[in-house]
């Protein structure tokens, strides 16, 4: 097999273990003794013995034995900042989401948390609901999901985070403030309604305030559209329920439903004010000048130009992009609200920091570069840093077909 792991050669990873676990040392298991710990996680939650991490080698489970290698690196080198903690729990907040909001676990045209909870039991997780994942949207779930987070996510994640350490050291000099931008942008789509913020002169209000000082940030005018959408559903249950009669039918059937399924008025409001919390107007994200589908070329041209700073307006402590050429002088409120197609944009601008090394932002503008490394190059590199030896041919043959190096 080619380019095979120089590293990695005969019978079973193990780990001589101390009282102060400060070093790994790696040497051939005795297998005679099948009760000796080998302690995975530096609090013990994880440990085995050597005997059964054998066992799962000799039984082809090699992906949990991979596993438990990856998971001693990282939790033992990379999991004790607070930076990091918080970088893995909202990424295993946003994978949590992309498995929930595409329709798959609805019920009556809504997220239903137990439809979910019960395919995840029978897929023989254990989900407990008198307890929560306390660092999960609580809008969606409101049980315990560790048991499925650590069987699955956690070692995604986990490759990402020393993939993405890889690349701050390894490759820094791809990691340029010019080349990467961290957005918090408003987004809504036009129409001719009369509804808050969804016209140009209704939104430009929006920013005045913001540059008044009368709301502090996007999520404020996020509140604000919210809390309108919900006012109009009031006004109209209201109406209905003043007016029962015929002039008030298309009334009558926009309270009809919950989702796809018949309900009572009342039912069919709450249903409709709870999807309105649910909106996400504002959204964040961390962009390279590789990025050719964000906003459209103009902006983009902007946004990443060497004279980003004269492109930006300040309202309060933060900078927002604006469309207007650098010749303008007067500034208008209107300049800060980006048009593309059919949507209108409010665009925060923020500069990486790749010198901070406690930034969860390096982290994710680091992993925009996932692709141009390969997964088998990065685990050598930590195999090799960490004196890691796998000596089970097998499982070293596991992990080259699993993680190939692409073709030089």
């Amino acid at each position: 097999m080619k380019n095979i792991i120089k590293i990695l050669s005969i019978v079973v990873l193990s780990l001589v273990i101390t009282g102060c676990k400060d070093t790994i040392v790696t040497r051939k298991a005795d297998l005679s003794d099948k009760d000796a710990n080998l302690v995975i996680n530096p609090n013990g939650v994880n440990s085995i013995t050597k005997g059964e991490l054998y066992d799962y080698i000799k039984n082809n489970d090699k992906e949990t034995a991979f596993n438990l290698i990856l998971e001693y690196i990282v939790e033992e080198n990379f999991m004790s900042e607070p930076y990091e903690i918080e970088w893995y729990q909202n990424q295993v907040n946003k994978k949590m989401l992309s498995l929930v909001t595409g329709g798959e676990f609805n019920l009556n045209g809504e997220f239903d948390e137990s439809t979910f909870a019960n395919y995840l039991r029978s897929n023989l997780y254990s989900i407990d609901e008198d307890s929560t994942t306390d660092y999960l949207d609580s809008k969606y779930f409101t049980y315990n999901y560790d048991d499925f987070i650590n069987k699955t996510i956690k070692y995604e994640l986990y490759q990402d985070i020393l993939i993405a350490d890889y690349i701050i050291n390894k490759k820094a000099g791809v990691l340029t403030r010019s080349n990467y931008r961290k957005l918090t942008y408003y987004e809504i789509t036009k129409d001719t309604s009369k509804e808050p913020f969804k016209t140009l002169n209704d939104l430009t209000e929006a920013v005045k305030d913001l540059y008044d000082g009368i709301i502090s940030d996007l999520h404020d005018i996020e509140n604000r559209q919210k809390d309108t959408e919900k006012q109009l559903i009031v006004d109209d249950f209201e109406k209905l329920m003043d007016n029962p009669g015929s002039e008030f039918y298309s009334l009558s059937q926009k309270f009809s439903t919950c989702g796809d399924k018949m309900c009572l008025p009342e039912e069919s409001k709450n249903y409709q004010l709870e999807a309105i919390d649910k909106k996400e107007y504002v959204k964040t994200e961390i962009v390279n000048n590789k990025n050719d589908s964000l906003f459209d070329e103009s902006i983009r041209n902007r946004l990443f130009a060497n004279n980003v700073q004269e492109k930006l307006f300040g309202l309060g402590d933060s900078n927002y992009l604006t469309h207007k050429t650098d010749t303008d002088k007067n500034f208008e409120y209107s300049n800060t609200i980006l048009s593309v197609d059919n949507n209108l944009y409010i665009v925060k601008v923020e500069l990486i920091d790749f010198e901070d090394e406690t930034s969860i932002d390096r982290i994710d503008a680091a992993l925009l570069l996932k692709g141009e490394v390969t997964t088998l190059e990065v685990f050598e590199h930590y195999f090799k840093d960490y004196e890691i030896e796998i000596y089970d041919e097998d499982l070293v043959e596991y992990i080259e077909s699993k993680y190939t190096k692409q073709e030089d």
